[in-house]
């Protein structure tokens, strides 16, 4: 179906017409010039890595870039959530390395603690925890992740569920991190577990998927924004190709099946590259035929309504083209493209993606309230407003520090805070013109 007119079936306050940007980073060096590609981001900072291997930073978006570490083996993840970014530095067996860490956008790197036997696919952190989503060790049949308490200098392993050695194993390991209601969870081939202590103890939230009929199906990514949490699962089972997964803080998990929302069938969603900010999800679509051109997906309302947006993105006669690498950093989205013999890089810009229906937003001053405070695992905010409104509540530190940020659309909200050290926080709410902040003091 033509992409105008899956736009006019759409509820008009969701018509958008969003364009990718070539994004084109180089970095000059002594004998060359090489080409970067972006990885990850955050905290107003992108992180990439050129073509030699060097990791590198833009502080305006890309348009300037700056080598800011050379590894000793090679870059194979790249991972940033305000106000850390790390970087698993591999060796050239790419079954052991390093882990290193900043905490000042790139400045100084510490940690360099070894992770052996394991290949990591994704990190993530909980108060002072990191944590990383490992391959199993060789002759194990464990899911595993691996964790530190100290900066990234020592990692620990432990087994999310094991499953002894068997043939499912390579099917099995953990393949992203996320925390969502302020708990970690870990997203493995066989199910969805939770951590019960730190990163050592885990329980099965379910073990195979979250189909109506049953049917097990792999389980590849995750994203999370505005504590809405997305699940991806592999596609192998045709029947199931567009589905996604959401849960909405502690409500029950809910089946999203994005090709029907489209209106279009014969596709398979790329959950190995899925992302989320605020209110929106952007999954990329492949055609399962294979002369079809590849699409990219988004939906504005949490994955109740879906769009194609492929403007400015390539295209081949013979859609000979692969899409992938896609991550959001600083309300924008990037995206790479490969032909077979050239890599490309877009980028979408959130803030283009506009409605023309606006909710109403509050005309007086708000009275903000929020209790308990102290607050322990949980914190509820009212404005004091009525009707339906859009405000941005943001939590700060005493360092100006943004330490969780969402998008809301209805209130009492209720903001989960355990996973925020102990310390006195500041909470602000901003709608239009009107700002209001109030202190909490986060115990344990």
């Amino acid at each position: 179906m033509h992409l105008l007119a899956l736009l006019l079936l759409l509820p008009i306050s969701l018509v958008a017409q969003p364009v990718w940007e070539p994004v084109s980073a180089t970095l000059e060096g002594p004998a060359s010039t090489e080409h970067v590609f972006w990885r990850t981001g955050a905290a107003g900072h992108l992180f990439g890595v050129s073509e030699s291997g060097l990791l590198v930073r833009s502080r305006d978006g890309g348009k300037t870039t700056e080598i800011v570490l050379a590894p000793r083996g090679q870059l194979n993840l790249l991972w940033a959530s305000e106000p850390l970014a790390l970087a698993w530095d591999a060796d050239d067996s790419l079954i052991a390395g390093r882990v290193l860490v900043t905490r000042d956008g790139g400045a100084t790197w510490t940690g360099g603690g070894r992770v052996e036997d394991a290949f990591l696919y994704d990190f993530d952190v909980v108060g002072d925890t990191l944590v990383a989503a490992a391959s199993p060790a060789t002759g194990s049949g464990a899911a595993r992740v691996f964790w530190s308490v100290d900066g990234g200098t020592t990692w620990t392993p432990a087994d999310v569920v094991d499953l002894g050695f068997d043939a499912n194993l390579l099917a099995c390991f953990t393949r992203s991190l996320y925390v969502a209601a302020g708990r970690l969870h870990a997203v493995t081939g066989c199910g969805l577990y939770r951590a019960t202590r730190g990163a050592e103890e885990w329980e099965a939230v379910y073990e195979g998927a979250l189909t109506d009929a049953g049917v097990p199906l792999e389980l590849w990514d995750s994203a999370v924004g505005s504590n809405v949490a997305y699940v991806a699962p592999s596609g192998f089972t045709s029947d199931f190709w567009t589905d996604l997964y959401r849960q909405i803080e502690d409500e029950p998990w809910v089946r999203l099946q994005v090709g029907s929302a489209l209106g279009v069938s014969n596709l398979r969603l790329d959950s190995s590259t899925l992302a989320a900010y605020e209110e929106a999800v952007a999954v990329l679509l492949q055609d399962a035929s294979p002369a079809a051109d590849p699409g990219f997906a988004l939906s504005l309302d949490r994955g109740a309504t879906w769009a194609l947006h492929n403007d400015g993105l390539p295209t081949l006669p013979d859609g000979s083209y692969v899409l992938g690498n896609l991550f959001e950093a600083n309300g924008r989205l990037y995206l790479g493209a490969f032909d077979g013999t050239d890599s490309q890089q877009f980028m979408l810009d959130l803030s283009t993606v506009v409605t023309t229906e606006e909710p109403t937003l509050p005309t007086q001053p708000l009275a903000l309230r929020a209790w308990p405070n102290p607050a322990r695992d949980a914190l509820t905010l009212n404005t004091g407003a009525d009707g339906t409104y859009r405000a941005t509540v943001r939590v700060f530190d005493l360092l100006g520090r943004t330490r969780l940020a969402r998008t809301v659309f209805e209130q009492p909200v209720r903001l989960h805070v355990g996973t925020l050290p102990p310390g006195v926080y500041v909470v602000e709410v901003r709608s239009a013109d009107v700002v209001q902040t109030t202190r909490v003091t986060v115990s344990r």
